[in-house]
């Protein structure tokens, strides 16, 4: 007996496959169309085209150049001894540096046996050379020979172009051609090719040239004398010198790191940064940060007392590798910050400790009754000191003279107001301050030469 009958959808007993039809959609293609790789880095800042024409090909070679000065009657001709110097006139520039193109290459002529040497080189865009311009130059075994130009290209339809200039020996007998060039010098000036990667005049008289001179030497020192004495080489960063605990600061590592590289120290490579993150009182604004941006908008919220606060008081997290656990005792922490919505007190809350920055003289061996006042400060002008002591009173670094600018503020604090509001600087009073560093107590010299190393670097791209 079959189980069902009469069913149209059984055949047989067994349901019959009646699939449902669900009506068709549009499968949605996607398109791929070739594209252009596009960089996800957008630098906005402009370089001048003058500033990139610091790097050109060749070889250098370092010359006295005569450059002749032209006016409406003047003639192209090169030196001539029996013209008047009235009549030819030279502005010298001193080491100045060529981009040698064709090295020196001697012929002879067939018929009279004269021997010639040229060649050619790349001038820098800061000056536009001229048929007969002369140059001296060493051609080896301890002669100098001078050269004529005898023809210059623009290298480029732009205004900041280097020019090929092509030359000959003029006179190997040297001592009377020097000698007429020297005699017909109106302007003397000294080539220095880094002010071109700044945007600078490479040119300076002398007297700026003396004052470059000292300011990098006295930068050089220094630089090299104030890494070397502050590093440690146990927690490998930078520690305030002659304190009773082992103390960090991490504000002015932070400077010290963002302003100055190897060039300055090779132990700087070797600084750590210590995290103390965890905290967002340790990135509020601060003098150094205002030094930093040469922005005296940052004195508005900086903040202006410190004070020390346990290391074991921050994080003890092992795996962020903070300071809880780096062996240092005391980290400098501000008194006064002003505060950030990112900042919860009630997570942050940490104690000062009673004891403060303590100056030592900068004579190793005096006992702390023997330290005076005077041993703390460098030379005194006549106007105003030129340094006070960082303990003058409870102000970070700087004193309160200098947070308020007041008029009786110090050689230094006065500087750095000037500094701050791109006006020029006194340079015989920034060196002499600088030249008296060793005079100063350790906690001077640890906190005062990163200022005057900011100022030393902004003289010498003002001049």
């Amino acid at each position: 007996m079959p189980l069902v009958t009469g069913d149209p959808l059984r055949e047989n007993g067994v349901i019959k496959a009646n699939p449902l039809l669900l009506p068709s959609s549009a499968v949605n293609t996607v398109l791929v169309n070739d594209r252009n790789y596009t960089n996800t880095i957008v630098d906005l800042k402009w370089e001048p085209r003058i500033n990139l024409l610091t790097h050109i090909e060749g070889s250098s070679w370092i010359v006295d150049y005569y450059s002749q000065i032209i006016n409406v009657d003047s003639n192209l001709s090169g030196q001539q001894y029996t013209k008047n110097p009235v009549y030819q006139s030279y502005t010298l520039i001193k080491d100045m540096e060529m981009k040698v193109s064709s090295p020196l290459s001697t012929t002879q002529d067939a018929e009279s046996k004269g021997m010639t040497v040229t060649g050619s080189a790349l001038l820098y865009p800061f000056i536009i050379p001229n048929e007969g311009d002369m140059f001296v130059a060493d051609i080896g075994e301890g002669k100098k020979g001078v050269f004529r130009i005898t023809d210059s290209v623009k290298k480029s339809i732009f205004k900041e172009a280097c020019y090929e200039i092509n030359y000959g020996l003029n006179s190997d007998d040297n001592t009377n051609s020097i000698s007429d060039l020297d005699q017909k010098v109106v302007k003397s000036y000294y080539f220095h090719k880094d002010f071109l990667t700044y945007g600078q005049n490479p040119l300076l008289v002398s007297s700026d040239n003396d004052v470059l001179i000292n300011l990098d030497k006295t930068y050089r020192i220094l630089a090299e004398q104030y890494f070397k004495k502050f590093f440690s080489n146990e927690f490998k960063t930078i520690m305030l010198p002659a304190q009773a605990y082992t103390v960090y600061d991490h504000f002015l590592v932070d400077f010290l790191l963002s302003e100055f590289g190897t060039r300055e120290s090779p132990e700087i490579r070797y600084i750590r940064k210590l995290n103390l993150d965890d905290d967002q009182i340790m990135k509020c604004d601060s003098l150094w940060k205002a030094l930093k941006y040469r922005d005296v908008v940052y004195l508005n919220t900086t903040f202006q007392k410190a004070g020390f606060v346990n290391a074991r008081q921050f994080t003890r997290d092992p795996v962020l590798e903070g300071i809880c656990y780096s062996g240092i005792e005391k980290v400098v922490y501000p008194i006064d910050p002003v505060l950030t919505v990112d900042y919860m007190q009630t997570y942050n809350e940490k104690e000062l400790d009673i004891e403060t920055f303590k100056p030592s003289p900068s004579f190793p061996g005096q006992n702390d009754e023997m330290i005076k006042v005077i041993n703390l400060r460098g030379t005194v002008s006549a106007v105003a000191e030129s340094i006070y002591p960082v303990t003058r009173d409870d102000c970070y670094v700087l004193s309160l003279n200098f947070y308020n600018k007041t008029t009786t503020m110090s050689v230094l604090e006065s500087s750095v107001w000037n500094y701050l509001e791109n006006k020029p600087s006194d340079h015989s009073q920034l060196l002499d301050t600088a030249k008296a560093y060793f005079k100063w107590g350790v906690l001077e010299q640890f906190y005062y030469i990163p200022i005057i190393l900011t100022l030393i670097r902004s003289s010498i791209r003002g001049l």
